[in-house]
């Protein structure tokens, strides 16, 4: 129990029940808390109401989130194997490109005048952009770093020119992949509002590790390997010295930022007006637990303090990372001083993985993007799941390059401690999609299919009737009209099965994406009135207002009607207000407690 209570994910110990057997069982969704392994705290030591998520592709596949995370999967590891390609591009001909930076033709200077190869590097990132639109930045950035640093292991230009270059491509590809998408963009609104700094106190080093313990092992592995052995004899002093000087740097550069932030703000009176005025607000507030503004900046300050243990661990590898990069780079232009075909591509570019997928797992400690939730509930969610995709391609790279006999890089006691680790860790790892494919499936107690409408025929026969015939029998794609619903529940089931367009849906769930809650309320009256009226004039008017071909009466509909009938502001009575459908509209279908009624033109 202490060691539970010690790793403190959400709902393990409060929900968590002796089973008497050595499974955890499935009948209280056992397999689900895989994906809120982080617990956020206020600075009072009480958990957030809202848990940071941190999905990971396996969950996603044992879930069948269909989400756009998960689709644009396939197009997240084109890109990536388009970035490989671009870095080995500049290693073979980057040296034999000596164009001058054209600002008037980014792909002279940039590619060499290979339009082709520009189309279909924006075409591949740009998709990313309405795929899963958090992907564009993120693989853009990656796309352009493996760029930059291919060009600096290959060329001697100066610093001043490569970023130039950089720059260059960067903003080319970033305006030519919204161009070619920019249907999507024209009516694309979005519920991002901001950056904004993230106050609470830091992700603990165990939770951290459940979910990349894996990952860290065998990158901290391969760098440090890596490291020891690309230095020279006796220049091991100078390799450490390297590392020491990066790490300092990584952990310097994000207090500085903060600082000059708050220097920038606070040394004008409207500045400090206005951080006054946003610590003491009552969201704010509910977030700091409550503490004064001048008690919450010192108690973030301190929870950092006292627990630094994982922005010093991932800042140390993001230090052995980008040595790696520098060390690859320095052995590129070597081998091709020598006209050898630079074999360290593939190391410099798994370097790089690691150096992103691991910034953007840190980067949740100091940031995050403000939305409906106003927590960092979605940026881990975003940014873990990209991290996990990058460190993942990166730990087998580094898992085979270990073990690889031809490379010899680990040999004896070493080799065997390494393999042991792995598979320990592999088989620590392993336990979870063994026993939560069990538990997502209850244990295989009922007749496995492919069919996910099964659940529902069973446990509602009297809607799923209805669906079948308005699958059967509905002329077109008609509009239909049912209880709506929030988020995850069973309202909105016809249109979910049907597939036929609804008034409402989710409202609360659409509110997440849409960033407002203007459409939905304007049609929840019209809802609400239409089921609740004794006016059968005023329900057809609605109806025809929002072009409604059927509407349902079922289980869901008469508790909504009830629920809004025993409102204080509204008076009706339930089985009256429903009355009126059997004179006004025409009821076509009827089973059980679900009845479907036809709108009269």
């Amino acid at each position: 129990g202490a060691f539970w209570s010690w790793i403190d994910i959400p709902d393990l110990i409060e929900r968590g029940r002796v089973t008497g057997s050595w499974y955890p069982g499935h009948g209280d969704w056992w397999w689900w808390r895989a994906s809120r392994v982080l617990r956020d705290r206020d600075f009072l030591g009480r958990p957030m109401p809202i848990s940071p998520i941190d999905e990971f592709p396996f969950f996603s596949f044992l879930l069948g989130d269909n989400h756009p995370h998960v689709l644009a999967l396939p197009f997240v590891l084109l890109a990536l194997a388009l970035a490989l390609n671009l870095l080995r591009r500049q290693l073979v001909i980057g040296a034999k490109s000596k164009s001058q930076v054209s600002w008037w033709n980014l792909v002279a200077a940039c590619l060499n005048g290979d339009w082709a190869l520009f189309i279909l590097y924006a075409l591949t990132v740009g998709a990313l952009g309405f795929l899963n639109t958090w992907d564009f930045p993120i693989y853009l950035a990656l796309t352009i770093l493996a760029y930059g640093v291919g060009r600096y292991a290959a060329t001697e230009e100066t610093v001043s020119e490569l970023l130039r270059r950089v720059v260059m491509l960067g903003i080319g590809l970033l305006l030519a992949g919204i161009l070619l998408y920019l249907p999507f963009y024209v009516a694309f609104r979005s519920q991002a509002g901001g950056v904004l700094p993230y106050l609470l106190p830091p992700t603990r080093l165990p939770q951290y590790l459940v979910m990349f313990g894996l990952f860290v092992f065998i990158i901290a592995w391969f760098l440090i390997t890596r490291l020891l052995k690309g230095a020279r004899r006796g220049a091991k002093g100078a390799l450490l010295r390297s590392v020491v000087r990066w790490w300092g740097l990584v952990v310097l550069t994000p207090f500085i930022l903060l600082v000059l932030v708050m220097m920038s703000v606070l040394l004008t009176e409207k500045g400090r007006q206005f951080v006054q005025g946003v610590l003491a607000g009552p969201d704010v507030q509910r977030v700091l637990g409550g503490i004064g503004p001048g008690a919450a900046i010192k108690a973030i300050f301190i929870s950092h303090l006292h627990d630094p243990w994982l922005f010093l661990m991932l800042s140390f590898l993001i230090a052995l990372a980008a040595v790696s990069i520098v060390r690859c780079g320095q052995s590129a232009v070597k081998s091709l001083r020598e006209r050898a075909y630079p074999l360290s591509a593939s190391d410099f570019f798994v370097s790089l993985l690691i150096l992103t997928g691991l910034a953007l797992s840190l980067s949740v400690e100091f940031i995050y993007l403000r939305d409906s939730f106003g927590v960092r509930m979605n940026t881990v969610f975003k940014f873990y799941y990209q991290g996990w995709v990058m460190m993942g391609c990166a730990s087998a790279y580094g898992m085979w390059w270990v073990l690889d006999r031809r490379e010899r890089a680990v040999s004896g006691a070493g080799r065997h401690v390494f393999l042991v680790g792995v598979v320990i860790l592999v088989a620590a790892g392993m336990v979870y999609p063994l026993m939560a494919g069990y538990s997502r499936v209850h244990g295989f107690q009922h007749e496995p299919n492919l069919d996910g409408s099964v659940s529902i025929a069973r446990t509602n026969p009297d809607d799923w009737a209805a669906i079948e015939w308005l699958q059967a029998n509905a002329q077109g794609v008609p509009v239909i009209l049912e209880a709506p619903g929030l988020s995850y529940n069973y309202e909105s089931r016809i249109s979910a099965f049907t597939g036929f367009p609804t008034v409402l849906g989710w409202s609360l769930h659409e509110g997440q994406w849409r960033g407002d809650y203007i459409e939905q309320g304007k049609r929840e009256p019209d809802i609400a009135a239409i089921y609740t009226t004794y006016e059968g004039e005023r329900a057809l008017e609605l109806l025809h207002k929002w072009g409604v071909d059927y509407v349902i009466v079922g289980a869901m509909e008469r508790q909504y009607v009830e629920r809004l009938c025993n409102a204080p502001d509204r008076q009706c009575h339930p089985a009256e207000a429903l009355k009126k459908f059997d004179v006004l509209l025409e009821p076509v279908f009827a089973h059980g407690q679900t009845t479907v009624y036809w709108v009269p033109d």
